[in-house]
């Protein structure tokens, strides 16, 4: 069964979509749809034709991409849904910056790209929690920064805040782990960098999640650590794309890459396997919505 994309939004997020569906002989991209793309645009060797908006497309898609500022999401789901009413919608995280909307977008069967909770580590920790007995998770602290401080109105523009933009990571990757019940508090401690603590539920026992988030940093870098109950430590280093498990003081188990992959290539990789090749959601409406109310309520 043939997939026929549509990609809408052709800046360096698309780039990594288009990258990854290039190499799934299922999908063939039917056009791409932006007012005024970066550059031409090829997808396997050949240009891609290029709508200026979704009412000048002709042909009918069954999966429209939507990878275009966080604040223009909503009137582009909606746009969508009224043109191809048949088509699935996948949306980049998060789905809206508002939570009425967002939660309006998720209970209509708007899928998002958590694509966070796909990276090869966070699997790979998936799998050493089922196959080690590790106990409950304890603690969690999360720490995702990117260097955008020199060019804060540009970042808003694009992302709105480190914590509306990192936060929805941080908190993709908990549900990995551990059951995230409700935001306990957010702090705002300069003009882009975040403290959030998040109440979560592993084994019975609640617990709270640490995550931070920033744009005054010189580099990026994203972290994940776990403590579990057995005083066994799992480390998550996003941005490496490396993973180490530690127990009695010791490491116990190590992941790595060979870098072959760019690193957000490889999350987006395994989202489009379970979504196009395995065709199962990439999460539960209802936990989908949770996650936005952590990361949007007031």
């Amino acid at each position: 069964m043939t997939d026929s994309v549509l990609m809408v939004g052709l800046g360096a997020v698309a780039r990594t979509h288009l990258n990854v569906l290039a190499d799934m002989p299922q999908v063939e991209l039917i056009a791409g749809v932006d007012p005024s793309p970066p550059e031409p645009i090829t997808f396997r060797g050949l240009d891609l034709p290029v709508a200026a908006t979704l009412h000048e497309v002709t042909e009918t898609p069954t999966l429209i991409v939507i990878a275009t500022p966080t604040s223009t999401h909503s009137t582009l789901c909606h746009q969508a849904r009224e043109l191809f009413p048949q088509a699935a919608i996948l949306v980049e995280k998060p789905a809206a910056d508002d939570l009425a909307e967002a939660a309006k977008l998720l209970s209509d069967g708007v899928e998002v790209a958590f694509h966070m909770a796909y990276a090869p580590e966070v699997l790979w920790g998936e799998q050493m929690v089922r196959t080690h007995d590790l106990g409950p998770v304890r603690e969690i602290q999360a720490w995702f920064t990117d260097p955008y401080a020199a060019d804060l109105s540009t970042a808003r523009e694009r992302f709105t805040s480190s914590w509306i933009d990192s936060g929805i990571n941080a908190l993709s990757v908990l549900t990995r782990f551990c059951d995230p019940l409700e935001r306990l508090s957010l702090r705002q401690l300069n003009e882009s960098t975040y403290e959030a603590r998040v109440r979560c539920a592993s084994g019975g026992d609640p617990f709270e999640a640490l995550i931070v988030t920033s744009w005054q940093v010189t580099d990026a870098a994203r972290r994940t650590t776990l403590r579990f109950a057995s005083g066994a430590e799992l480390l998550l280093d996003h941005h490496a794309v490396a993973a180490y498990l530690t127990q009695s003081g010791q490491i116990a188990e190590v992941f790595g890459t060979d870098g072959s992959i760019p690193r957000r290539e490889s999350h987006y990789i395994n989202l489009y396997r379970r979504l196009l090749v395995d065709c199962r959601p990439l999460m539960p409406s209802e936990q989908s919505i949770l996650l936005h109310t952590l990361l949007l309520q007031d």
